[in-house]
């Protein structure tokens, strides 16, 4: 995915206590977005992938929020490239679960990173 841009609106309080901590699988469904209520990111929530690259993408929060940008959840190889986050209130940028192969490069406020393998980490 490349050249995107989004203005993300924080959740107001009556929402935030409909945070999905663990996200469904609903793997025999067509994925419908409402079937997963409120994801546990404002962005990005990237899951069960194969050499995904995000390029050029641009997150700006226009109030507080607490949720990470970007969530990775069981990918095998992940670039991501002059990614610009607005990292919220008391909340990581990143969050990366069984994450292999993923690379940061000029990206802000992430520094650069490569790691081969990783369990569990906030960055």
């Amino acid at each position: 995915m490349s050249n995107i841009s989004i203005w993300y609106r924080p959740l107001d309080a009556a929402s935030k206590e409909s945070i999905q901590q663990e996200v469904p699988e609903f793997e025999k469904a067509y994925p419908e977005p409402q079937k997963f209520g409120i994801i546990p990111a404002y962005g990005f929530f990237i899951r069960h992938t194969k050499n995904i690259e995000l390029n050029n993408i641009n997150l700006h929060l226009m109030g507080n929020e607490t949720r990470p940008a970007l969530i990775v959840n069981d990918v095998n190889g992940i670039k991501l490239r002059n990614i610009t986050l607005d990292k919220g209130t008391n909340s990581a940028s990143l969050v990366m679960k069984n994450v292999t192969n993923l690379s940061v490069k000029d990206s802000e406020p992430l520094k650069d990173l490569d790691i081969k393998q990783i369990q569990t980490k906030s960055y």
